[in-house]
């Protein structure tokens, strides 16, 4: 069985002048595990829509052109 439940709180930290505010999350293994995971298939489903192919160097420059 695949444990897929995780713990992920966030605390309220202060407010920016402009809106926005900084927080502290506070994360299981398993949330961490899920959020990388997020975040790489976005990437890629992002990267295969525009026609892209993503290179370490170029992640590294910033560009992905």
């Amino acid at each position: 069985m695949i444990d897929d439940s995780f713990n992920l709180t966030m605390e309220h930290v202060s407010e920016n002048d402009d809106g926005s505010c900084n927080v502290m999350l506070h994360m299981d293994n398993n949330a961490v595990k899920c959020l990388i995971n997020y975040g790489f298939v976005s990437l890629l489903r992002d990267a295969i829509r525009d026609g892209r192919i993503l290179k370490a160097d170029e992640e590294k420059a910033g560009g992905t052109e």
